[in-house]
């Protein structure tokens, strides 16, 4: 296979001396060669790429940044490890191993809403938070993929504006007779979309199944299926549910 599989470890010793640029584009070029291998249909490279990217150094290292510059750097889960100096930060890159890893229970915390009712939060650990964006990393490509051209929940770079502009523009090119029919559709469209955003998790599960073979992709399903079946952890005791969607 053609390129550095990772970032050397003797010239990176520190957290300051990461090149950044330099891991972004390795990411997303082993990406794009996920998407061409997939496009083309040769599955067994598309299974080693996806294993270059999540165990390579740049992609744990941009996982790791990603969850300490979000808006959730500073919410601690179960074990309340907060990563927040350059040293902690360099040595969590290490602790994103595959081999043995188990996500650790959520933390259940609850939120005030408008209406007076508590909003019921579970919070991953850093590790755990890493390790989801360090994956997302390997199956967002397959996603892009086969994704729906215009569709616009959960997708990267795209946002509520630019469904409203599509919106907009299939409205302009709509025959006057059947506009009334044509916004209802649109009505229609939107609120099916609210419901598959609920859905998203075991839609994606189920799309890379069917278009990957789950022989090709065993260790990523494995890995997807123990986030989604995490239970929250509240008050010294596990919530029994059944389903369970982690906020970050």
């Amino acid at each position: 296979m053609n390129g550095k599989p990772c970032a050397s470890t003797d010239k990176t010793q520190s957290w300051e001396t990461i090149d950044w640029k330099q891991a972004s584009a390795y990411v997303k070029k082993l990406q794009m060669r996920i998407v061409k291998a997939q496009k083309e249909g040769h599955f067994s490279k598309v299974k080693s790429l996806q294993w270059l990217l999540t165990h390579s150094f740049y992609a744990k290292a941009l996982a790791v940044k990603r969850v300490t510059s979000n808006q959730g750097k500073n919410t601690s889960g179960v074990d309340h490890e907060l990563w927040q100096t350059p040293q902690a930060k360099f040595k969590a890159i290490s602790k994103l191993n595959r081999r043995g890893y188990h996500p650790q229970p959520l933390r259940r915390i609850y939120i005030p809403k408008k209406n007076g009712k508590m909003r019921p939060l579970g919070i991953p650990t850093m590790t755990d938070r890493a390790m989801q964006t360090l994956y997302k990393f390997a199956l967002e490509p397959i996603a892009e993929t086969y994704a729906d051209p215009n569709s616009y929940g959960f997708r990267t770079g795209r946002s509520t504006h630019d469904a409203i502009e599509q919106c907009f523009t299939d409205l302009a090119k709509a025959d006057v007779r059947f506009l009334p029919l044509t916004i209802y559709a649109v009505r229609w469209s939107i609120e099916v979309a609210y419901y598959e955003q609920k859905k998203f998790r075991s839609l994606e599960v189920y799309m890379l199944r069917s278009r990957s073979g789950i022989e090709r992709l065993t260790n990523l399903l494995t890995i997807l299926y123990a986030f989604m079946t995490v239970l929250p952890f509240y008050d010294k005791t596990f919530s029994a549910l059944s389903h369970n969607n982690p906020q970050q």
